[in-house]
């Protein structure tokens, strides 16, 4: 007895010094606080920006990279006009390769705003690569939280590899709720301090190029399509994607849930290597060449008599989808791609079973359902997906993107969702595939051509060749803004102000409007990108949209001098005098306030000149010498005096 009370002693002992080790780890490590959004303030508006560091948890403290979400920002107050949206899934979500514009919450939002002009709308992008349904599930019960009025879910491809896939340990395996366990423990600032000093022993010896989210999520696991760890892996998504759902059908929160699409042309990761006693690889290289020289019925008859001796190889399924493509067979072929895709070992791309059971849980619990899989098949050559709408296996490009998000938009629009029918005056059509509409800007699709090329050039991708859209035409300064922002030597709102500004200096307005635009869709309300693009637009002749946009800085932010100025002087050259006038009276208050001596000479001259135009010679005469009070010699307001004076003594 005694023993044991020793023994209950020593536990006692070392759990109360375990907490007060935590205790005094949380007030003495605030910067290990790790929750899903944090407190900003920009303006006087209190925001919510989401932790680009939150999944730490989900990821063991030896792996070198921890997938990050997208900074995106949001109110912390919900005004009553405004319109939240949020997105989960993946990689495709997030969308890989492009950085913030390019993606289908970006190009949801844009088709939002355009189709309900007087209603505000946020679309929070809270996806990212190698996440899986076990996270959006952890997610959604803290989203609610966030009032939305929408969600958007695209996931699927990252069951196998993601947090709690064939990864997982043994003892998870067989009881789930251990998982749960385990990322609670991981919040502990005692486990955060070891995860630091673990990833930065295990980080140190690798180089920048050695860094793999790929190899490392997978470590390499093979998985058949019939095993039992499939079927687990299955099982597993079927409930995550319930439970999901069910969390916001419980808050009456609509959802929309997207199947998965990827590249069925491309060719499988990793296959067996043998069929029969056949070296399938030579195998493969007899087929490659018949099929160089046209001779697809030999080809065919070849790979038939393999298919039958290893009917589950998926380079032999991938090469008989080959021939009957080329035979012109298409049905045939496209099941003999899906069948190699599904048989890949390395499962990177999403099994045809992973989109029954989406339809299946959409169909039971009444979710409102859209298939990207059938829209590429019916916008790819033969019903086959391939590089028109992908770059790789996975991932589309801006076209794959902006079609998914039209699909999710239509939706929207045919649900009438509470809070879209009643949203003001309806465009009712939605804008077509056009970059600068879009507000989808250079450096987003630069950064695409980088990120793309850093991807496929390393395992489990060999000699695989990506075309580069932008990167290689552009000139030294623009490469070198996009290479810094990829590094993360730059922001991305620094490279896009930077790149804006080498376009307006090289006369080439469109692609610096585009990215004016572009800043404005991600911070709606910044005062600046509204004042820079009305700059532009005044520079490139369009002056009546410049002349919008001031003003539209100004509302942001009243006290901004340069607006004010900009705006008078393009109002006196729009003959709108009286108009000119207030703005300028509004800016020389401003002016007097900050005591700069050459602005106050050009608003002073600026007034001059209005009053000038409305023959009001004497207050004209009074600001010129206002403006030369301050700045003697400043050549406009001398050049005006005089002309003054020459009117007024030829009258």
């Amino acid at each position: 007895m005694k023993e044991y009370l020793v023994n209950i002693s020593l536990l006692a002992g070392a759990f109360i010094f375990i907490l007060a080790v935590e205790v005094i780890l949380r007030l003495a490590t605030p910067s290990l606080d790790n929750p899903l959004v944090r407190l900003k303030e920009y303006d006087g508006i209190e925001w919510y920006q989401i932790n680009r560091s939150y999944l730490q948890k989900y990821f063991p403290g030896e792996n070198v990279l921890v997938p990050e979400f997208k900074p995106s920002l949001f109110r912390r107050e919900k005004p009553e006009n405004l319109f939240r949206v949020f997105c989960l899934g993946g990689s495709t979500m997030f969308g890989t390769p492009y950085l913030i514009s390019g993606n289908i919450p970006g190009i949801v939002r844009r088709q939002l705003r355009h189709l309900y002009p007087e209603r505000e709308f946020e679309v929070i992008n809270l996806a990212a690569s190698a996440i899986n349904s076990r996270v959006v599930r952890d997610l959604a019960g803290q989203v609610t939280a966030f009032q939305p009025d929408l969600i958007l879910i695209y996931m699927g491809h990252n069951e196998f590899y993601g947090p709690g896939g064939v990864g997982a340990s043994a003892l998870e395996k067989r009881f789930s709720f251990l998982a749960s366990l385990k990322y609670g423990l991981r919040e502990l600032r005692i486990y955060q301090v070891l995860q630091k000093l673990l990833t930065k022993k295990s980080a140190a010896g690798l180089k920048p190029g050695d860094r793999n989210l790929m190899k490392q999520v997978s470590q390499g696991n093979e998985v058949r399509l019939r095993s039992e760890e499939a079927q687990r892996v299955f099982e597993q998504f079927q409930k995550n994607l319930e439970k999901t759902v069910a969390i916001f059908q419980k808050k009456n929160i609509p959802v929309v849930v997207s199947d998965v699409v990827s590249n069925l042309s491309f060719p499988p990761f990793l296959y067996d290597r043998t069929a029969g006693k056949t070296d399938v690889e030579t195998l493969a290289d007899r087929v490659q060449d018949l099929y160089r020289q046209h001779h697809y019925s030999e080809a065919g008859e070849l790979l038939d008599q393999y298919a039958q001796i290893a009917p589950d190889n998926a380079l032999i399924n991938y090469w008989e989808g080959k021939i009957r493509l080329a035979l012109r067979q298409p049905g045939q072929a496209y099941r003999f791609f899906i069948s190699a895709r599904d048989h890949d070992l390395l499962k990177f791309r999403a099994p045809l079973k992973i989109n029954q059971i989406i339809r299946a849980v959409c169909r039971r619990r009444q979710i409102p359902f859209i298939s990207a899989d059938s829209l590429f098949a019916n916008l790819s050559p033969n019903g086959i997906t391939d590089t028109t709408l992908f770059w790789e296996h996975l991932h589309p490009n801006i076209r794959g993107y902006y079609e998914i998000a039209d699909l999710f938009v239509r939706k929207v629009e045919e649900l009438h969702i509470p809070g879209t029918e009643s949203a003001g005056a309806f465009s009712g059509t939605l804008l077509p595939f056009q970059l600068d509409s879009l507000a989808v800007c250079w450096l987003d699709i630069a950064y695409a051509d980088l990120s793309m090329r850093n991807l496929t050039g390393k395992w489990p991708f060999s000699n695989y060749p990506v075309t580069l859209r932008a990167i290689n035409a552009a000139e030294t300064g623009l490469r070198r803004i996009a290479k810094a922002v990829y590094t993360k030597q730059m922001s991305w709102d620094q490279g896009c102000y930077k790149s804006a500004v080498l376009f307006q200096r090289r006369k080439r307005y469109r692609q610096a409007i585009t990215t004016y635009r572009t800043l404005i869709e991600e911070y709606p309300y910044y005062y600046y990108p509204w004042y820079l693009l009305a700059n532009v637009s005044k520079e490139s002749g369009h002056n009546s949209a410049a002349e919008r946009f001031y003003r539209k800085s100004i509302s942001l932010k009243g006290d901004y001098l340069h607006s004010r100025l900009e705006l008078g002087l393009l109002e006196i050259n729009s003959a709108e005098f009286d108009r000119a006038i207030a703005d300028l009276q509004a800016a020389l208050h401003l002016v007097t306030q900050k005591n700069k001596p050459s602005l106050r000479a050009t608003v002073s001259y600026g007034l001059a000149a209005a009053y000038a135009n409305k023959n009001d010679f004497q207050r004209a005469l009074d600001y010129i010498n206002q403006s030369l009070a301050a700045a003697p010699s400043y050549l406009p307001a001398i050049e005006l005096r005089k002309q003054i004076l020459q009117v007024q003594k030829g009258n």
